[in-house]
């Protein structure tokens, strides 16, 4: 352990660096206070649960409560001294889990992820139609692929590929 130890030591910032660190802890000493409680509050939720599903205790809801209450106000915090309302976060949150999973949630669409879809951001090109599917540049030509189950057009002009997703989206009853 020693011998690990000293061979990490490399790794370390330097004090100068630890000090531009300090410096923005301390101008973030509110965020920071909100992430410490919140994961402090999250991992007595945690427990609460562990205790459950390990020990086979009943689930103790007042404590559950009182806990998820204490996560709530540090979450309140954060989204406070960001400037951040609840409900511009819960409508960005909507709006994300739209773009993911147009069709709403299904495990093919969850593997799918229509905005990642496992593709790195260079060849992700653009979400078009009826967010059935996305445009994607694969091996230097333009592809289309469908969100539900990944399968892949390409060749044509962005219409077209579209229209042929859709038409399998369709076929396929992805699409109503």
């Amino acid at each position: 352990m020693k011998m690990y130890i000293e061979a990490m030591k490399r790794f370390r910032q330097t004090p100068e660096q630890m000090e531009i660190v300090a410096e923005r802890m301390k101008q973030n000493a509110h965020e920071i206070h909100a992430l410490f409680g919140m994961e402090t509050e999250l991992g007595e939720l945690f427990d609460i649960f562990k205790r459950h599903l390990i020990y086979g205790e009943d689930i103790d809801k007042e404590h559950a409560k009182e806990e998820a209450g204490d996560f709530l106000y540090y979450f309140g915090l954060l989204l406070d001294v960001m400037g951040i309302s609840g409900e511009d976060a819960m409508l960005g949150n909507y709006d994300k889990l739209s773009k993911r999973y147009p069709g709403g949630f299904s495990e093919e669409a969850g593997i799918a992820r229509a905005d990642k879809n496992g593709l790195p951001d260079d060849k992700r090109k653009e979400s078009i139609c009826t967010g059935c599917c996305f445009i994607y540049n694969g091996d230097g030509e333009d592809r289309c692929r469908c969100v539900n189950d990944g399968t892949d057009t390409f060749g044509k002009n962005y219409g077209e590929l579209c229209e042929d997703i859709l038409h399998i989206c369709i076929d396929k009853k992805y699409l109503k």
